[in-house]
This record gives C-alpha cells, sequence and structure tokens, in this order.
C-alpha cells in the first residue's frame, strides 16, 4: 500500500473507532477524548489542518467539562470527611 493508502486506512479506523466509542460511552467520554487527539495528530500529519484542530477542540471541550464535572460531583459526594458535630 502506498503512504497515502495507509493514512487513508488510518482516518477510516478512527472515524470508525469514534462511532462505536460514542455509542458505547456517550459522546463526553474520556476515550472519545483520548481518540480525537489521536485522530488529531494523524490529521496534522497529513496537513488537514482544519479538521484537526476541530479534533482537539472537542477533546479539549470533553476534558475540560470532565475536569468540572468531577469537582463538582466530589463536592456534592461528601467528600468532606468531618463528622457532623464538626461541621458546625
Amino acid at each position: 500500500l502506498s503512504a497515502q493508502k495507509k493514512y487513508d486506512e488510518a482516518g477510516m479506523l478512527y472515524r470508525k473507532t469514534l462511532r462505536r466509542q460514542e455509542q458505547a460511552f456517550g459522546l463526553k467520554a474520556p476515550e472519545v477524548a483520548t481518540t480525537l487527539e489521536e485522530y488529531a495528530r494523524l490529521l496534522h500529519s497529513v496537513k488537514s489542518e482544519s479538521l484537526a484542530r476541530q479534533m482537539e477542540s472537542r477533546a479539549k471541550q470533553i476534558r475540560a467539562e470532565r475536569a468540572y464535572t468531577v469537582t463538582v460531583d466530589q463536592e456534592r459526594s461528601g467528600d468532606d470527611h468531618r463528622s457532623e458535630g464538626d461541621r458546625a
């Protein structure tokens, strides 16, 4: 196979993987963010800069939202381990 055909095949596999991960884990899963980042690297290597930036942007958004969700969820779950009397 030529180098271009290998890149085309890799792109197809990334897109297929993204669809499956989104269906299995949801659109904002960390696995999706990782695949988006890896796909962006491939896109940069074939000079598809616009699409690469879109993938990177989406991955960053997922990571930022997940970081916020984890922080808020920890606060809501009562990670405060003080006893009832100590909270007053």
